[in-house]
């Protein structure tokens, strides 16, 4: 497998028409936008292929997407009036992501084990090098209003890229870089194809201190180091692992010393706020209150809706009128909460147990750090979920082929 075939001709189509949806789907045509009118296809589609696909192989479906699709359930129906449906269903089709990844890929893997491994990595790739029109500034940021003046950094923005959100950005930057980085072997020893791999991890490094997002930072600190210690030989640790530690160390202390601008980002600072003492809320970016405002909406609401949910608009309802705009808990586990209630907490806990399962099927091997990825990201998403959301539906989608694509070539 090497980087020829990893930019194959069809893959290169496949992605630069994805590219160009990804630029447009935010443009409106009349009251809906492109993102609507794609998504909603690509995830019915999905759904009948693997639905239909078990029933022709009378293969019972897996429990991972049976409760998955429970917590859809849940969620589509839990709103009292019918012209909010639609806002559940984007939330539903959201928790969808990561467990029909999975079963599409053990579907696609039957026959083809390899090519699912072969995809993740060419579309980990490809993802990073959307970030280059971006950075050289040959196309505006689908959204440029994160300014980072109050950073002391003039006329820059946090680079969004194709993405509407910056911390959407740096995840999918995040999960693409450490899914190359750790993918060597798919990479010849060819002078071109070790250029084009290092090309891709400086790339992806770079754009991820572009996006300027506190927990993109430190989760791609996190699962280098991870990768790099988790059940590695002592000989190895000490010879290979440690000194690319210091290394990492050493360089990431240099860069700080010399850019205040991310040590304000990092303690929640600004150039006109600076503080001598700092408390968990303001590190937080005010989080802690947020999710203690989202759980006492819920019951408020009473009974029911601490057991069912208030749906999305009703909790986007009621935390507007404690903060005078709306937004979310900034927390997965807490929005799952509002939205479905304990039961679709439940479910929701349920469907990760069952992926983490999934995972822990694939044996790790010493100094295969590839073999890593998989329980890495897991890690990564179950971290991502506590400040913000988790992974968006690009960084589940590699997700899912990583899983599949190991535990096949096992």
């Amino acid at each position: 497998m090497t980087v020829k075939t990893i930019f194959s001709i069809k893959y290169i189509v496949l992605f630069i028409l994805l590219f160009i949806i990804l630029y447009f789907e935010h443009t409106y045509i009349g009251p809906i936008k492109i993102s609507q009118i794609w998504k909603v296809p690509f995830y019915v589609y999905f759904i009948h292929y693997i639905l239909e696909n078990y029933n022709t192989n009378r293969i019972s479906v897996p429990n991972y997407v049976f409760y998955s699709f429970l917590l859809f359930f849940l969620l589509v129906v839990n709103t009292t009036e019918p012209r909010y449906y639609f806002y559940n269903l984007s939330e539903a089709f959201t928790n969808l992501t990561l467990p029909l990844s999975i079963a599409y890929f053990e579907i696609s893997s039957r026959n083809r084990a390899n090519n699912v491994e072969l995809f993740v990595i060419s579309f980990s790739s490809f993802l990073i090098l959307y970030n280059v029109p971006y950075i050289l500034n040959i196309l505006p940021d689908v959204n440029a209003s994160h300014d980072l003046s109050k950073y002391g950094l003039e006329n820059k923005s946090m680079l969004t890229g194709a993405f509407i959100h910056t911390n959407i950005s740096s995840k999918i930057n995040l999960i693409a870089t450490l899914t190359v980085m750790f993918s060597k072997k798919y990479f010849d020893d060819k002078i071109i194809k070790k250029i084009s791999y290092w090309f891709l991890i400086a790339l992806g490094s770079y754009s991820i201190y572009l996006n300027f997002t506190r927990t993109g930072w430190i989760l791609f600190l996190f699962g280098i180091f991870f990768i790099l210690f988790y059940k590695e030989r002592i000989k190895r640790l000490i010879l290979i692992a440690t000194p690319l530690m210091f290394g990492v160390i050493l360089l990431t202390f240099v860069f700080i010393a010399n850019n205040p601008a991310i040590m304000l980002r990092l303690l929640g600072e600004t150039t006109y706020r600076t503080n001598e003492s700092y408390d968990s809320n303001q590190i937080s970016s005010g989080r802690l209150e947020i999710w203690e405002n989202a759980i006492e909406n819920l019951k408020k609401d009473g009974i029911a809706a601490v057991v069912l949910g208030h749906g999305v608009k009703r909790a986007l309802f009621l935390m507007e009128k404690s903060y005078g705009y709306s937004l979310v808990a900034h927390n997965r586990f807490i929005e799952i909460l509002q939205f479905s209630g304990i039961i679709g907490l439940l479910l929701y806990l349920k469907v990760l147990h069952l992926i983490f399962k999934q995972v822990k099927k694939i044996r790790i091997v010493s100094g295969d750090y590839h073999s890593k990825l998989p329980l890495t990201i897991f890690l990564i998403l179950i971290i991502s979920a506590v400040p913000s959301h988790g992974l968006p539906l690009w960084s589940e989608i590699i997700f899912g082929g990583l899983i599949v694509g190991q535990y096949s070539n096992q």
